[in-house]
């Protein structure tokens, strides 16, 4: 979940951390961590661990254990979890097993390998701390389990254990944070959910236990036909689960689909050095012209909407700094911020479509975005209950429609199985379930609100969630900006900062932003004021702060045209030439006069192969060094002056040029 929550949602879904000194697991610290004398059992069988994104294993070793943990009662020998803590055995996908250790805030784990057949559990557990080899009988179906070895003792003897059956989310998560927080593994977090979704797919996959019967009757989940995994009562009837990043998405045949969100934010990366460029001292760069024809391409409404659920995982000062800038240029700016960016008071806000939209939130592939609003969801409570009475409180304000309304099978809004703990069973007595708002709700806003996107530009500052087209495809914004990837929440705001630094300078357009940022990641040079935004938090390509996972996109009222490989950035032009070119063209206060300038040099000079010399000054500053290739630089010129003034050039193809949209008043 997560932000760009990927959402960036890093306080409230933060990875455990693999403290041994917070984690007080029986009475005495020391006695939680003294652990263990090996025990050597007769026959010990350790089985071989396969690659956790390897499905067909996964599916291959599937057995009643996915669906099972073991929650420790106490060793022979008297050692026990202290109160709210907790240890139990949790078997994932491709023979993994892990030791896991949790209280409501803190989670280590030890893992090892595990095989079962023939009604026999061999446990392999071998790491600094654990050494376990142990071969013995285990009825499933039985309620409690008595193992041959210790937890919290030493030396030699038992210990007893309460079976339990696993709800998959619940389970999704636990592998995740025991993967997470082994001692002896190191993994990324994406290698980690990775382990969860092999988890889910194995837990799916199994032999339903409802065959299994146990003194208190037949245990859950079992098989309804036709309808998928299900309780005993024949509801929540888990059909498949998917990866969507850094969430998973369960999906029911019977109920809406719930994401249990892993991980948000992605961990701080190596910043590239930035320098100043030779030409940032010329006073020339912050020329403005102070007549322009921008207006022809301002939005209809000269309002802004900054939607921020979780304002902590911006970096302090930074909306203030936004709103401000936007305050400059003279629109209105409507904030919703923390607990008042609720699904209602979003879709009240957007009725109107504002000429912007930044909404910094926590996301992932199947465009989903993190709402402040939330389910309280009582322990034992079906979720379903829950998420009917949310829908009852749609309806109750009025928002009928949006209640009912569906895309493709998908509901305007989900929701997320929160991480209440990391605690697997000795749970919060109430959760808190956040709501999401999916692509369906932005086609509702179009069908049901009539808002049209057309004029505006929209940021969605959130994780992944340009890794498809869904969400895009629904607001069809002149320039919609995105992040196709798991994002650092500090690149997430220096470019949303940086992109409204640069429109709030007459004549320049998202087109114009989207091109310096890839120079100052390319250059490592910084040449405008703005560009120091970047210092210390831009990285290197394919990084987690880089443009290659900073998409943006101007829709044409029929197509999408990428910025990255299109109009200033495409192979037709010289991306350097059009940058002198118009930085040229901004030494007029009138940049209509400017662009001309710009014509009748290439006119009367460049394309004739001379740069204009003493004869005129201007023509022979203006330009970056006259190409040979007379129908490339007229494609300059065009391209710098459709760039300053919004005259569309000749010679590229009108589906490979971005939409001009300017902030101007």
């Amino acid at each position: 979940m997560n932000v760009a929550l990927c959402a960036r949602w890093e306080h409230r879904h933060a990875t455990p951390r693999r403290s041994r000194h917070r984690l007080r697991l029986v009475g005495e610290l020391a006695a939680a961590l003294a652990i263990l004398t090996p025990l050597q059992s007769v026959g010990a069988v350790a089985s071989s661990t396969r690659p956790a994104g390897d499905l067909r294993a996964a599916l291959a070793t599937s057995n009643h254990l996915t669906q099972i943990a073991y929650t420790l009662v106490r060793d022979s020998k008297g050692g026990h979890p202290n109160p709210g803590a907790e240890a139990d055995l949790l078997f994932g996908a491709n023979g993994e097993v892990f030791l896991y250790f949790a209280d409501h805030k803190e989670a280590l784990a030890e893992n090892g390998t595990y095989s079962y057949s023939g009604g026999r559990l061999s446990l392999h557990i071998s790491t600094p701390d654990f050494k376990i080899n142990a071969d013995f009988a285990l009825d499933l179906s039985a309620s409690q389990a008595t193992m041959p070895f210790l937890v919290f003792s030493s030396g030699h003897g038992t210990s007893l254990w309460n079976r339990k059956v696993l709800n998959l989310g619940a389970g999704i998560q636990a592998i995740y944070n025991a993967a997470m927080n082994a001692s002896t593994l190191s993994l990324t977090r994406a290698e980690g959910s990775q382990r969860a979704l092999a988890f889910a797919q194995a837990w799916l996959a199994a032999p339903p236990i409802g065959d299994l019967k146990a003194a208190g009757g037949r245990l859950r989940p079992g098989w309804k036909a036709s309808k998928g995994k299900c309780t005993e009562e024949g509801d929540n009837c888990i059909t498949s689960v998917r990866s969507l990043g850094d969430d998973i998405l369960i999906s029911y045949s019977d109920a809406d689909p719930t994401l249990v969100t892993l991980y948000s934010s992605v961990p701080a990366r190596a910043s590239t050095t930035l320098v100043p460029s030779e030409i940032a001292s010329d006073p020339r760069v912050y020329l403005n012209p102070e007549v322009h024809p921008d207006s022809q391409f301002d939005p209809v409404n000269h309002s802004a909407a900054v939607i921020v659920p979780e304002p902590s995982l911006e970096t302090p000062g930074s909306i203030a700094d936004i709103e401000n800038t936007i305050h400059s240029r003279h629109y209105t700016v409507t904030e919703l911020s923390g607990a008042d960016a609720t699904v209602e008071n979003i879709a009240i806000l957007l009725r109107k479509a504002p000429g912007m939209l930044l909404f910094s939130t926590h996301g992932n592939d199947g465009g989903m975005l993190l709402t402040a609003s939330e389910v309280k969801i009582t322990s034992g409570e079906n979720y379903a209950i829950a998420q009917a009475q949310f829908a009852s409180q749609l309806r109750s304000e009025g928002f009928v429609s949006l209640a009912n309304w569906k895309l493709n099978g998908q509901k305007a809004y989900s929701f997320a199985q929160p991480n209440c703990g990391f605690n697997l069973f000795k749970l919060s007595t109430v959760c808190e379930w956040p709501v999401l708002i999916t692509p369906a709700f932005w086609n509702w806003l179009a069908a049901k609100r009539h808002v049209d996107w057309s004029h505006s530009l929209v940021f969605i500052s959130a994780c992944e969630t340009d890794a498809t087209p869904d969400l895009r495809n629904q607001i069809k914004a002149t320039s919609y900006w995105a992040f196709s990837q798991d994002v650092w929440p500090p690149y997430a705001t220096a470019v949303e900062e940086y992109l409204l630094k640069t429109l709030a300078r007459p004549t320049r357009s998202p087109e114009e932003a989207y091109y310096n940022i890839v120079r100052i990641e390319n250059t490592h040079q910084m040449i405008y004021k703005e560009d120091r935004l970047f210092i210390g938090v831009i990285g290197n390509e394919s990084s987690a702060a880089s443009h290659s996972i900073l998409n943006a996109w101007g829709w044409n009222g029929s197509n999408w045209v990428d910025y990255y490989d299109s109009g200033w950035m495409s192979s037709s032009v010289d991306q350097g030439e059009i940058w002198w070119m118009l930085f040229a063209g901004r030494w007029d206060t009138n940049a209509d006069a400017g662009a001309t300038a710009l014509q009748t040099c290439f006119n009367k000079y460049w394309s004739h192969g001379e740069p204009g010399g003493l004869a005129n000054e201007f023509c022979n500053s203006a330009n970056a060094g006259i190409s040979h290739a007379k129908a490339r630089l007229g494609r300059d010129v065009a391209y710098a002056i459709y760039l300053l003034i919004g005259k569309k050039p000749t010679g590229l193809p009108g589906d490979s040029i971005p939409p001009r949209w300017t902030m101007d008043d």
